[in-house]
C-alpha cells in the first residue's frame, strides 16, 4: 500500500517537475536525502519503491542511503514519553557526539544500563536504517550533504493548513495525491 503510494508520489512530481524523479545513490545525481518524521509504514514503503528501480540494494539499505529523520520528532516523542527523565538532554548529542555507528550503539547500551527504563525506548531505534537516519555518522548519505541537509520537517509542517485547504482532511494520502491528479488533468483538458 504504502509502496504504492511513493510510485503515485514520484509519478506525480515528476510531471509536475516536467523531469523524471532520480537519486543520487541510484543514479548518480538527483535527490541526495529526504527528511522525514519516523513512520515505520512510510519508510518501508519508500525503501520498496526505491527496491524496485534499483533491486541491487534491499529496502533498508536504500534507506541509509536516503533518510535523515526530524530531530524535532524525536525530542518531542522522548519528552512526551519519558517527561523530564535526565537521558532528554542527552538526546541531541546522542546523535552528533559519536565516532561511528560502533560507538553510536555502545553509547546507547550504556545508557540503557544506567537507565534500564530505556531499553524499551532504543529498542525500536537499533535497527541500521533508523539508526542512519538519526546519525550521520551511521548513515551512507555522503557526509557533506548530511551536514547541510534540514534536520526537521518544519517547513513541510507548515503547510499542513494549505494541504488540508486543497486535498480536505483527514484523507489518506493516496487519497489526495489521486485527488490532485485528477484536479491536474482537468485543468489540462480547459
Amino acid at each position: 500500500m504504502y509502496y504504492l503510494m511513493f510510485k503515485e508520489l514520484f509519478k506525480v512530481l515528476a510531471q509536475v517537475g516536467q523531469s523524471p524523479i532520480t537519486f543520487q545513490h541510484i543514479h548518480g545525481y538527483g535527490l541526495v536525502t529526504i527528511g522525514v518524521d519516523m513512520c515505520n509504514k512510510q519508510a518501508g514503503g519508500f525503501g520498496d519503491y526505491l527496491a524496485e528501480i534499483a533491486p541491487d540494494r534491499t529496502w533498508d539499505e536504500h534507506l541509509q542511503h536516503m533518510l535523515v529523520f526530524c530531530q524535532v520528532h524525536v525530542r518531542r516523542n522522548f519528552m512526551e514519553k519519558y517527561q523530564k527523565h535526565p537521558v532528554f538532554h542527552y538526546i541531541k548529542l546522542l546523535w552528533t557526539d559519536v565516532d561511528n555507528l560502533s560507538a553510536l550503539k555502545e553509547h546507547i547500551q550504556s545508557i540503557c544500563v544506567t537507565f534500564p527504563e530505556m531499553k524499551s525506548w532504543y529498542a525500536n531505534k537499533e535497527t541500521n536504517w533508523i539508526l542512519a537516519g538519526l546519525s550521520a555518522k551511521a548513515s551512507k548519505v555522503p557526509y557533506e550533504w548530511r551536514k547541510i541537509a534540514r534536520k526537521d520537517t518544519n517547513a513541510s509542517e507548515s503547510s499542513h493548513a494549505q494541504d488540508n485547504f486543497f486535498t480536505g482532511t483527514k484523507n489518506a494520502l493516496l487519497h489526495s495525491i489521486l485527488k490532485y491528479k485528477k484536479t491536474r488533468s482537468k485543468q489540462s483538458i480547459c
